[in-house]
């Protein structure tokens, strides 16, 4: 009859080397997920900027299209009285005068609320 016996050493060295590469992997997991975190913090970030920029280019797109509008306003009142002194009439002189007054007021409102505006980012 024959009897074999093998004897195992447990080699505890390749066993620590397995846990610490273990450890690694949990901890790159660990800061992976933390760096997702920030790449969608970042993401939002970005998205607001974008709408920021977007809202602010409307904003000038807005403020180009009522200075054009204003200046056709002050042209089309300039030719009112060009033609109203061109006639000699008084009462069209007073009127093209008062239209030009009102358009005055309308101009210093604006720009003062825009005045105060810009300060306050609104």
């Amino acid at each position: 009859m024959r009897f074999d016996i093998y004897m195992h050493r447990e080699d505890a060295t390749i066993h620590d080397k397995l846990d610490r590469i273990l450890n690694i992997l949990r901890s790159m997991q660990r800061k992976e997920v933390i760096e997702m975190g920030v790449i969608d913090d970042l993401q939002v970030n970005v998205n607001d900027l974008v709408a920021k920029v977007a809202a602010i280019k409307t904003v000038g797109e807005s403020a180009i299209a009522a200075i054009q509008g204003i200046a056709l306003q002050n042209a089309a009142l300039a030719q009112q009285l060009a033609d109203a002194i061109a006639a000699g009439n008084p009462d069209a002189i007073k009127a093209a005068s008062d239209a030009i007054a009102a358009q005055t007021t309308v101009l210093n409102d604006s720009a003062a609320a825009i005045a105060a505006a810009i300060p306050a980012n609104t």
